[in-house]
């Protein structure tokens, strides 16, 4: 039995992070610890896409994350069942049948999964702290989330994107210099490749002069669940600013990355949208590395993004391309981390 202290010291360890994955690690190796199981589980699906599943761990051995992580048999059933029939989550679910304690997770009115304990010391108290936890996890993560999002789209805003960015970009760097990061999901994040589109709605100011802004918000938000639609929950949307979006997206290469970001061209381009018609959007495209600051390939992007909107609109750019053919020239980086464009 844990005393009050204890408890104490495992509630400031989940709250310290604003790093919500650190956050979920925390969670489940203060479960491990309190509840002295084999292992601990947190189980994701999307609301939007319930077919993408992400499932994380901790047990003896540490954090595992859903790239190295190979639950039994056993376990993928009950997360299956309890996908299909989430009346089970109003209860401790099972309890003679199973050698799992089930938790739902529930963030923001949203049901997103369950934490599941494998073969615990099961005791009240046991039973009661870790409902205690779970319910801490979700209000932080509530408090969390409901900060990084755009309050009209619902999708990240522009102050999560230059935390999130700047992540990203460390990972690349420790990657490039042959540094381990702290779990395998990280590694695996550090070693992939990833794109950054910026697009903008073709020509919005008419349609907030011509309808006004409400229908303009609505356009907004229409094109917001197109995202949603389109992209992986994995991949990472925000709105950049007025009719300005941002994707930050995993692809093996260019080839690939082009083909999702016109497949949302398309989708938004044959939306039948109310009142005003036909919209479009005009992408371009940049590889992020660990070689420049979020600026010089934001602005790479953007020079990518201003070419589409100068010749037709309606268009997705990748700024190399654009670069290799001639069409744009590269910046110049000055002292100072001044990024002149010419």
């Amino acid at each position: 039995m844990s005393d009050g202290n204890t408890i104490l010291n495992y509630i400031v360890s989940i709250t310290e992070s604003r790093d919500i994955e650190i956050l979920e690690m925390s969670l489940l190796r203060t479960i491990f610890e309190v509840c002295s199981c084999k292992r601990v589980y947190l189980f994701k699906a999307a609301a939007d896409k319930p077919s993408e599943k992400i499932i994380s761990g901790y047990g003896s051995d540490g954090y595992s994350s859903s790239y190295d992580l190979e639950p039994d048999a056993d376990f993928m059933n009950l997360a299956e069942s309890l996908i299909i029939d989430p009346e089970k989550f109003k209860k401790l679910y099972p309890n003679d049948d199973s050698s799992y304690i089930i938790i739902p997770v529930d963030i923001l009115s949203n049901q997103i999964g369950f934490i599941a304990v494998e073969k615990p010391e099961v005791h009240e108290f046991n039973i009661q702290i870790l409902i205690g936890l779970v319910k801490i996890y979700q209000n932080y993560v509530s408090i969390l989330l409901d900060n990084q999002t755009d309050t009209l789209t619902g999708i990240l805003n522009r102050k999560t994107f230059d935390d999130r960015i700047m992540k990203l970009i460390e990972l690349k760097k420790r990657q490039k210099n042959g540094i381990s990061s702290e779990s395998s999901e990280r590694r695996h994040i550090a070693s992939d490749r990833f794109w950054l589109g910026i697009f903008d709605i073709d020509d919005f100011k008419k349609v907030n002069d011509t309808f006004g802004h409400i229908y303009g918000d609505e356009i907004l938000i229409l094109i917001s669940r197109i995202m949603q639609k389109v992209f992986r929950t994995a991949d990472m949307k925000f709105r950049f600013g007025g009719e300005e979006f941002i994707i930050v997206m995993k692809a093996e290469n260019s080839e690939d990355a082009f083909t999702v970001f016109e497949r949302f061209r398309k989708e938004v381009e044959n939306y039948a949208f109310p009142q005003t018609g036909q919209i479009t959007i005009s992408t371009g495209i940049v590889e992020i590395t660990g070689n420049e600051t979020p600026s010089v390939f934001v602005g790479c992007a953007d020079n990518a993004l201003y070419y589409a909107k100068h010749n037709g609109k309606n268009m997705t750019c990748i700024y190399s391309d654009l670069v290799e053919q001639g069409l744009i020239k590269p910046p110049t980086i000055q002292k100072g981390d001044i990024i002149l464009f010419d």
